[in-house]
């Protein structure tokens, strides 16, 4: 029974860290993310979409977030 508390309430902090890390760098890239909001939460339980929407999420949180085209890194 704890066991199962605390895998949901580690499922809904993630939610809500994915959540936020989303609305971050759309305010930091200036970009509109390519999933609408319900996506990102909605994308890890509808069937079938499961599959690709939830890594869909956080890849484009990802590019989002990086370094743009043409920049160089030290």
């Amino acid at each position: 029974m704890l066991g199962s508390a605390a895998t949901v309430l580690r499922a809904i902090a993630f939610l809500i860290w994915l959540s936020r890390a989303r609305d971050n760098v759309r305010a930091l890239s200036g970009e509109p993310p390519r999933y609408g909001w319900p996506w990102v939460h909605a994308g890890w339980i509808a069937p079938i979409a499961n599959l690709w929407v939830p890594r869909g999420v956080v890849a484009g949180i990802h590019r989002a977030s990086g370094p743009k085209s043409g920049c160089r890194t030290p």
